[in-house]
């Protein structure tokens, strides 16, 4: 392990849990006022900007770290971390100037603009003293709010997350599911639950009184789902699926969340 970790963190990319391996950090930079008038950018050292590359899939993102005040070692002893945005950016970049690399002068160690990353020197799992704070492109996934979703379909809808960027006709299946378990909740004693998925998406959309583009989209989920279910030739693609997982996001929150935040707005403009 050359270069410093960041372990057990879910990769933007492949939703992989993996280590992400640090390329390059720079200290969080802000501008400072200057007796002449005019500002100068200044490292404050309160936030590490990390260029990172996952184990997995290899792709890059950023992570925001925040330094720790301190953490206890493998051997239970408290180490404080220091504060300096220079011993950040030189520790993170496992950079040191050349001339400290050799025990017998060298040519090119007079110069020191030269710096090098010793290969000989295992990095270290930044867990214990950096904080991830923040990360680009973001790796959390949007999902109704689960206090508006019966328990059921809240369940159902974790375990559809879980699958989101690793099987597309798997989530394309489970979106279909909790469409159609939506809208007979919703519909409850209105609509025969006997009644095919295709109605039930009319009804409950016109309950609410939705736009009919929503409705066709909705149609073109059932369909979509249909063919998962049985496999047709052609496969679902990832791009598929994830407009299949967007619009029972959008159908979720239509049917749940957004009446009662409605409600609630109501209230208090009473």
């Amino acid at each position: 392990m050359l270069l410093h970790q960041i372990r057990d963190w879910t990769c933007a990319h492949c939703r992989a849990i993996a280590e992400q391996h640090v390329l390059h950090a720079a200290p969080e930079v802000e501008k400072v006022p200057l007796p002449d008038g005019h500002e100068k950018w200044q490292e404050t050292g309160e936030r590490i900007r990390a260029f990172v590359v996952c184990g997995n899939c290899r792709q890059p993102s950023m992570l925001v770290l925040q330094p720790a005040k301190g953490f206890f070692n493998d051997a239970g002893h408290f180490v404080q971390v220091i504060q300096n945005p220079a011993a950040h950016r030189k520790f993170l970049n496992r950079m040191r100037p050349l001339r400290d690399l050799f025990d017998k002068p060298n040519p090119l160690t007079t110069e020191r603009m030269y710096w090098a990353v010793p290969a000989n020197e295992c990095g270290e799992v930044l867990n214990k003293i950096y904080t991830v704070k923040q990360q680009f492109p973001d790796s959390a996934i949007q999902r109704p709010d689960a206090e508006h979703l019966p328990a059921d379909i809240d369940q159902e809808l974790d375990e559809l997350v879980q699958v989101l960027h690793v099987s597309p006709r798997l989530t394309t299946i489970a979106c279909r599911r909790i469409l159609e378990k939506a809208c007979k909740t919703k519909l409850k004693n209105a609509f025969s639950p006997k009644k095919p998925l295709r109605e039930l998406i009319d009804a409950a959309l016109t309950a609410l009184e939705t736009t009919r583009q929503i409705s066709d989209w909705a149609h073109q989920l059932r369909i979509l789902g249909n063919e998962a279910v049985h496999e047709s030739d052609e496969p679902i693609t990832a791009d598929e699926a994830q407009q299949a997982y967007d619009l029972t996001r959008l159908m979720l929150d239509l049917l749940f969340a957004y009446p009662v935040k409605i409600a609630a707005l109501r209230n208090e403009s009473v």
